[in-house]
Formats: structure tokens, sequence, C-alpha cells
């Protein structure tokens, strides 16, 4: 066995090192690929994954071992992927500036037309015909053949009509040198996104961690800057200023009448009396010791007491939200109680949330309220948002049963004041292996 592993990472050690090179050469076709009314374009670098995996193997050689269902007779069927040619790099694009509108794959070569469409037939998937397009749906996504190749397709328009003729008649296309064109070139990025507003998005894998860092012109007016920061002592932590209103817009109505059956909150009304500000840290978990007393009977029907220590987890954390009047708003609609002589948030079923009015809105806390460090100010201003978690101490706490939790060490997210964000999540193990060993592909 020690020889068959040996030799295996001898020949992955040969592959990588001798045919990397030219497998993976940085330069990029964007030659007649994105269309020039394009407004968003994604590119997903398949060779720089792929080399990524690579290297993942090479370097983490139980993966190569470890596959579930060994044995396991599984039913032969045609591939698609096997029908078409793998890009180096693939992209998307999308005509309309809405997040939720349809997307389009670049074209791909097909390799065996008929065997493509028998792989359609064997997924029970109709060949219908728009103009002289062939296209395979299947709810949002479409499989379209255009001129002997294929574009794939993600829509909510329930008209693929409207959808495929824009496919038609594309003759114009984004030079190289095009600003979209430029702010997804990066070779390093996994995946990289741009707009023609001058957003951008990158995916890039450093060491144990995977990172997604860009800019969105949005956040100009969605968030404000603000005048706090997180304590160093916090293991979970977000500080920032929202424009609530444009929050609100955000959020669709079907989303905020979900959130009124579940908890009764209105969160257009919550809007017009929370002014955006939020100070939030946890910086502790304690276990709390509560007597929880009950009553049995003997055979002779005398009364006998019974007393259980129930250990409940709280984590000793504090928040405020900004707002002279929310206070005021919460506690008309009983969101805010008497409870034992102390004010208290019902909203909160897990844990007993203590709150307190001040003038310039309200502070909400739990655990001993003497250990909690205060909020520090931020006189340099550069940051509009922070959101930090140490997922690594939660765990150590409420043993997460989610593999990939359990994977995570810690994440954040932060906003710039020139808009510029970074998202950041650090693994135990290299992030890869942690994805595939947590089931998730």
């Amino acid at each position: 066995m020690a020889k068959k592993i040996a030799y295996t990472l001898f020949v992955i050690i040969i592959i990588g090192f001798t045919v990397g090179y030219f497998r993976y050469n940085p330069t990029v076709n964007f030659v007649n690929i994105i269309p020039k009314t394009a407004k968003k374009v994604v590119r997903v670098n398949l060779r720089e994954l792929e080399y990524s995996l690579l290297k993942e193997y090479v370097f983490n050689p139980s993966l190569i071992f470890e596959s579930e269902g060994k044995g396991i007779k599984r039913e032969k069927k045609i591939s698609l992927f096997k029908q078409i040619e793998i890009p180096s790099n693939l992209f998307f694009y999308s005509f309309s500036d809405n997040l939720n509108d349809t997307w389009y794959s670049h074209r791909i070569t097909i390799k065996d037309r008929s065997q493509l469409e028998a792989f359609f037939n064997e997924q029970k998937l109709p060949k219908n015909v728009y103009k002289n397009i062939d296209f395979f749906q299947k709810k949002h996504l479409i499989y379209a053949i255009v001129e002997n190749k294929l574009v794939v397709v993600f829509t909510r328009d329930k008209g693929a009509e409207s959808v495929l003729e824009k496919l038609l008649n594309q003759e114009d296309y984004l030079a190289t040198k095009n600003t979209l064109v430029t702010s997804i070139a990066n070779n390093e990025a996994l995946v990289s996104a741009g707009t023609v507003a001058g957003d951008f998005l990158r995916l890039t894998k450093e060491g144990n961690g995977l990172n997604i860092s860009g800019k969105w012109m949005k956040f100009e007016s969605l968030f404000l800057s603000q005048m706090f920061k997180s304590s160093e002592k916090s293991i979970a932590s977000a500080f920032g200023k929202v424009n609530t209103k444009e929050l609100s817009e955000l959020i669709s109505e079907e989303q905020k009448k979900k959130l009124k059956r579940l908890t009764t909150i209105e969160l257009d009304s919550v809007a017009k009396y929370w002014n955006g500000e939020l100070r939030a840290q946890v910086l502790n978990v304690e276990v709390k010791r509560d007597t929880i007393v009950s009553y049995d009977y003997d055979d002779d029907f005398n009364k006998i007491e019974k007393k259980e220590i129930q250990e409940k987890k709280v984590p000793v954390s504090q928040t405020f939200l900004g707002g002279e009047q929310l206070y005021s708003y919460l506690k008309g609609k009983l969101f805010i109680k008497n409870v034992e002589e102390a004010e208290v948030l019902t909203l909160n079923p897990l844990f007993k949330t203590e709150v307190k009015s001040l003038d310039e809105g309200l502070l909400m806390f739990s655990g001993t309220e003497s250990s909690l460090g205060i909020f520090e100010r931020n006189e340099s201003f550069k940051t509009k948002f922070i959101l930090k978690v140490n997922i690594e101490s939660f765990d150590k706490h409420f043993s997460f049963k989610k593999p990939l939790l359990k994977k995570l060490k810690k994440g954040s997210f932060r906003i710039e004041k020139d808009n510029h964000f970074t998202f950041n999540a650090t693994f135990s193990k290299t992030p890869i292996s942690s994805i595939l060993k947590a089931g998730l592909f």
C-alpha cells in the first residue's frame, strides 16, 4: 500500500510540474467572446481552479484515497462535460443592471451534437425550436444551441423566446482593451466580475483562506461613515451605519411579508425609527445554571420536590441600535416587556436579553453586564462597516454539527470609505480540501 501511495504521488508531481507550464499559460482569449451591449460580466478561471485542485491533491494526498461509496456500482450515464470542449475560461454576461436578470454563457464548442442531445433526452428535457435555435429548458435553466455551439442561460423570465432573441445576430463584441474586459483579466483570480458602472469583484485563494475583494458603488449611499470600531477582545462584532431607507428597498416585498409572519416585525416601520447605526460585539460565552423545581408523588401520594440543575450557554454580548424613538416604538409593539424587574427583549427566545433606553438609542445586552467592554471610537473613519466572527471560538462552546463550520476558523467582511470591500474566510486546512471533506460537492 505504501508503494502505491508513493508511486501515485510521484506521478502527480511529475504531471503537475512538467505539464503545468504549458497548460496554465496566463494568456486569455477575449476575442468575439462578450457582446458589446453587455453590462455585467463574470469570468470563471477554470484553468486556475484546476491548477488549485492539482496542488491540493499533491499536498493533501489523503484526498486521493478518501472516496465515499467504494464498491457501489453506479448506473452509467451520459456526461454533459464529455460532449463539449471545456474552455480554459468560462464567461457569463448580462444585458441588464439587475442582478436577478438573465445571464448567458459565452458560446461553448460542441464535440458531439448527437450525444449532447442524447444527454438532454436522458434528462427528460424536450427539444424546442425558436427560429434557428434549438433549446432544452429545465425551469430557470436553458441550454441553447446557437450556430452549433452551446450557450447556457440562467433566467427568471418565463418566456424563453424573449430571452433567446438576444442571442440572434450578435456581431459586435467587446475589444480586449475595453475597461469591462480589463476588469476581469486578472489571471490569479479564480472568479472575477465587472460592470460597465465600474464595479468589480475577485475571488482568490491565499494559503488557508478564500478572499473576495472588489468595489460596489451601491455602498456609496447604502453605508455611511461610522465612528466606532470593534474591540480586539471580541469573538464576534459588527459596526457600521446603514441607510435604512435604501436597505428596506433592497429587500423584496415577499421577504418582508415572510419576516412579518415569523416575527410580527414590519421592516418599513422599523426603518422609520432606527437611524441605521449598529454596534454589536460578543466578548465571551458563559454557562448559566438554573435550578428547575418540579414535583412528583410517592406510593402514598406524598408530594416530593425534585430539583434539577439546567445549564444554558449565554453569549456575553451587547448591541446598540441608534434612534431616539426606537425604544418607544419597540415598547409600544410589546417587543420589550418587564420580566422580573428588568426590561427584556421578547424577540429572542434563546436567552435573556435585557434592554436599556438611552438618549440616542437603545442598548441590548446578555450575560454578565460587568464583564462587557465599551465600544471603541474609530478616529480614522477609514472603514464604513465591519463584521468579524471567530467561528473556532464559537465551535468550542456550541460544537457545530455542520462539517464546513467545523473546518472554518474565522471570517470577516469590511467596507472601506472608498467603497472597496473584502470578505475573508479562513479554514483550519486549505480551503478546497475543507470544502471537499465537508461534502458540499
